[in-house]
């Protein structure tokens, strides 16, 4: 180990780590609520649809120049281990996907970079501020 563990992280890690915490959001609330009664049910075309859908969101905004900078600024650093880049979808409002780029401290509070929004019919992405109230944080 010793100097492998030493080693910055890729920006190739760092996109798979978002597509993790991706797949993660969607296992968590995979069935519709009340919060989000327009969830498709796990294992079906509708939710494979939307995972696509949602990696494709993903994928929008990990192309984006600023957060490439930024994702690259992680993958270069060393000083601060502790502090992990986050690239995951927040939430959907109709045929929006919210998407969240933040970063994610120690202590559990969060340092925001971005917010986004994709719209899945158009293809359009729009970067904007959000109060911290907003998130589903």
């Amino acid at each position: 180990m010793g100097d492998m563990d030493k080693r910055p992280v890729g920006v190739g890690r760092l996109i798979a780590f978002a597509g993790l915490i991706l797949l993660a959001a969607c296992s968590r609330g995979g069935n519709a609520t009340a919060d989000h009664p327009s969830a498709p049910a796990l294992n079906t075309p509708a939710f494979s649809a939307d995972l696509q859908a949602q990696q494709s969101a993903l994928n929008m905004v990990m192309n984006q120049k600023d957060v490439q900078a930024w994702l690259s600024y992680y993958a270069k650093k060393t000083a601060a281990p502790y502090q992990s880049p986050v690239v995951k979808v927040d939430h959907r409002e109709q045929n929006d996907y919210i998407v969240h780029v933040y970063e994610q401290l120690q202590d559990g509070q969060t340092s925001t970079f971005g917010w986004y929004r994709i719209n899945i019919v158009t293809g359009s992405l729009q970067k904007f501020q959000q109060s911290s109230s907003a998130s589903s944080h």
